[in-house]
């Protein structure tokens, strides 16, 4: 009943459901044809099930490829256009499965050549497990479509979220393999996470994939990520942008307390109008290579050509030029990142190469799937919206409640005077009082002094390590070593106004990342926060944390054993 509602509200011109029970006792839905697997369900069975009115006719010749293999296959005739569709379902521990899905795949795209249709789409569970489709582990029958799938005739189209869902641990275990050519006429694929129709929801099993097939090529793609590329960066250029428009003058109108958010404002817009003017963007692509040569693009754009041409004309010729441009890429590719490698590691010391060996893994390893997964909430319940997972993630590392729950082991009176103390020093925003102030010491009141620009200066020039990453204001942290002396000039006004009026940086990016090793990732805990804080503001903690250490040194209040967080000694 469940799934007629869901297919009828959607109105899906083809569903592919699998273990659906042994036999042909799957009902049909309303208004629909129901065509089963030809092996009589030798494992959990699957069906193919389609409208009334469209087209489909069954291909038993295909499924008979496999008798260990619950599959239904066919052709679809909609829209003046011709499919090969399959639904298969793979058992676990049978690897030779995989083998003969991939047979089947190859009969499919045969018929679908003699039958000049548009292209085969292939879904179902196949239980194989890779990077390549987003999910977090690679098991062997993922490894074995990696190697064997012919990537020349077919593609793998994914959710970007797990499509199955488990309390040990999500997965993309349901998944299309489709022909290359149809690539342009295929949506996103979705995971609809909101409809409950699998066994043993909402805490675990299979959720429904969506694709959607265009009768004209999809315009819409996804736009590649797009960063700054800092190399080419007319430095000279930025630093002169940001002096003419940074001037003296709209530093001193804008040097009062009143005034003095629209300062901060001021130097973070003119850095990134300048940034843009003299700053180049770059696609951020696995073709972004450091080792990647004129003569690489040369062989590339060949291979592209063959290929192209391979699947225009499916010839021995057109297939003997693709093979051979092919080999000559990947021959050419090996022997410049080899060359690279050695030029880059002939004359470093034993620190210098770690440095580079770290940097080349980063580059070259797969890339993990840092996507937060679906959660499960203390209550049972499995949040799949963003909002949800949010605020489950705040709730997590920022509400403090770890505190709540071990409240017995802390002594109440200190707590309660910490907490006193806090909320006091909150309610005047972090400033002393004047009394207070005039209570302190000589050597106290340096640290509310004004901040100078000789002292801004030297301290970004103590900045030794250089932050791969922008901030959440798009600024990166080798543009503070280049800044002119108007900008240094209007950040230590900034800063000056800051000790005496309010805290400006009370937002930061916070991105989860996966802790290596948990067996499950749908719990808050099994991530790590990362918060990303703007470098203007880092700036002027630094300055501060340097007066407090100069100020503890003066009046000798560190003890001479302490060696964590102090200059010139060790934890």
């Amino acid at each position: 009943m469940m799934l007629d509602k869901y297919a009828s509200d959607n109105d899906f011109l083809l569903i592919g459901v699998q273990e659906t029970g042994a036999g042909n006792q799957w009902k049909t839905l309303s208004n629909r044809k129901t065509f089963h697997d030809t092996n009589d369900s030798c494992n959990k069975g699957c069906v193919i099930i389609v409208k009334q009115e469209v087209m489909f006719t069954q291909l038993p010749s295909i499924s008979t490829i496999s008798s260990n293999i619950d599959s239904v296959w066919g052709m679809l005739s909609w829209n003046g256009k011709r499919f090969i569709v399959g639904n298969l379902y793979l058992k676990l521990e049978y690897l030779s499965g995989v083998k003969e899905m991939l047979q089947m795949l190859e009969e499919a795209y045969e018929l679908s050549k003699r039958h000049r249709c548009a292209g085969v789409i292939a879904m179902g569970d196949f239980n194989a497990r890779h990077f390549i489709w987003n999910d977090t582990i690679v098991n062997s029958y993922g490894k074995y479509i990696e190697e064997h799938l012919d990537w020349s005739k077919f593609c793998v189209q994914s959710s970007s979220s797990s499509t199955f869902l488990a309390s040990n641990g999500s997965s993309h275990v349901d998944f299309f393999i489709t022909s290359t050519n149809l690539d342009q006429y295929l949506d996103q694929q979705t995971a609809d996470h909101f409809v409950n129709l699998y066994s043993g929801a909402p805490l675990r099993g299979h959720v429904p994939v969506l694709m959607s097939i265009q009768s004209t090529p999809v315009t819409h793609r996804s736009v590649k990520e797009q960063k700054y590329k800092l190399q080419s960066m007319d430095w000279f250029n930025w630093t002169w942008d940001i002096e003419a428009n940074l001037s003296t003058e709209l530093t001193d109108s804008l040097n009062t307390d009143d005034t003095v958010k629209e300062l901060l404002e001021a130097i973070e817009n003119t850095i990134r109008a300048a940034t843009r003017e003299n700053c180049p963007k770059k696609c951020v692509s696995k073709h972004s290579k450091p080792y990647w040569t004129t003569e690489l693009t040369t062989l590339s754009e060949k291979l592209r050509a063959d290929l192209k041409s391979y699947l225009t004309r499916n010839t021995d010729t057109a297939l003997t030029a693709f093979q051979c441009s092919k080999s000559c890429f990947e021959e050419a590719r090996k022997i410049a990142c080899q060359q690279f490698i050695l030029k880059k590691t002939r004359n470093l010391n034993t620190s210098q190469a770690n440095k580079f060996w770290k940097e080349f893994n980063q580059l070259f390893k797969p890339p993990s799937n840092q996507m937060v997964e679906a959660l499960i909430s203390e209550n049972g319940s499995i949040l799949t919206e963003n909002e949800d997972i949010e605020k489950e993630m705040f709730s997590t590392f920022f509400e403090a409640r770890h505190i709540e729950a071990n409240t017995s082991r802390f002594d109440d009176e200190h707590f309660n005077e910490i907490n006193d103390l806090y909320n006091f020093v909150k309610s005047s925003n972090f400033q002393p009082c004047r009394k207070t102030l005039d209570q302190l010491p000589q050597s106290s009141k340096l640290l509310y002094c004004s901040v100078t620009e000789w002292e801004v200066l030297s301290t970004i020039k103590g900045i030794k390590s250089i932050a791969a990453s922008f901030d959440n204001q798009d600024m990166h942290q080798s543009m503070l070593k280049k800044l002119g002396s108007n900008a240094i000039y209007a950040l230590s006004k900034l800063f000056t106004l800051c000790l005496n009026g309010l805290w400006l940086w009370n937002e930061s990016k916070v991105i989860f990342l996966k802790k290596d090793g948990k067996a499950s990732y749908s719990k808050a805990g099994a991530y790590m926060p990362i918060s990303i804080s703007p470098y203007i503001g880092k700036l002027f903690e630094r300055i501060l944390a340097q007066r407090l250490e100069e100020y503890l040194r003066k009046v000798g209040i560190l003890d001479e054993n302490q060696e964590g967080f102090t200059k010139g000694k060790t934890q």
